[in-house]
């Protein structure tokens, strides 16, 4: 059964505010580290289990940035805005504050490969312990340059195609990576403590399931856009579905 919530959120970007009969809580920019601390308490539970979807969509013009470079050549798209011929937004990252003891399900290795001058992917999900794979695939020197408060910071060269890290976040935060050779690459890991966080695709779409019933303040985070909160509520059985649009505010 799915329950279609009425809320229609429409955020303006420049401002990061929202309108609607809910109002996001906090806006904040997102252009450096930023602490993941779980505030772990629902704001009311019962029993059951029900599904969160959300569909993103960008409202504004999206630019089409090339960059040039004479190793990685004269058509690689900047990748800090991802947006669908349907203008589905890619690499929204939604999470829960929830008080939970879920386990996380087993996933296969994590790797982030610098690959045409861009970290792909953009943004990774990982949970603590994780050991994640960075390797160049370019035919060209890179350096993994990660920025973190709460994890260990790392600047490694990775000189030639086929040389690689390994990089072990033990504490939930949002942690930037980047290659200080190609000052465009950028990208995110999102290390988070319990398994209720989940990362657009290029359909637009995130989606949590099998959450306890119950109202919850869900945070949605663009790293070029910035982060929102908004309490929602789950029922028993069905799946709330939200349609959330990122409007670029008119000047």
């Amino acid at each position: 059964m799915r329950n279609v919530a009425p809320l229609l959120l429409v955020c303006s970007i420049a401002l990061l505010s929202c309108e609607g009969k809910s109002t996001p809580i906090t806006n904040e920019q997102s252009s450096a580290p930023t602490s993941a601390k779980d505030n772990t308490t629902a704001l009311t539970s019962v029993k059951g289990n029900g599904s969160l979807k959300v569909k993103f969509t960008y409202l504004g013009k999206v630019p089409k940035k090339k960059i040039s470079d004479p190793y990685c050549g004269d058509d690689i798209i900047a990748d800090n805005l991802l947006v669908g011929e349907n203008k589905e937004l890619k690499d929204v990252v939604m999470y829960l504050d929830i008080d939970t003891e879920k386990k996380f399900e087993n996933q296969p290795e994590l790797t982030i490969d610098q690959k045409g001058c861009l970290f792909i992917p953009k943004v990774l999900l990982a949970k603590p312990g994780d050991k994640i794979k960075i390797k160049n695939s370019d035919d060209t020197l890179h350096n993994v340059h990660i920025l973190a408060d709460l994890n260990t910071g790392i600047n490694s060269g990775l000189p030639r195609q086929g040389s690689e890290i390994t990089y072990e976040p033990t504490t939930a935060e949002f942690i930037k990576i980047m290659c200080d050779v190609h000052p465009w690459m950028g990208g995110w890991i999102v290390v988070r403590k319990h398994p209720y966080y989940a990362l657009s695709g290029s359909d637009g779409v995130a989606e949590l399931k099998d959450i306890p019933a119950g109202k919850y303040k869900l945070h949605l985070r663009h790293f070029s856009l910035g982060h929102m909160e908004q309490e929602v509520e789950i029922k028993d059985g069905e799946t709330t579905d939200l349609a959330v649009e990122f409007v670029k505010e008119k000047k």
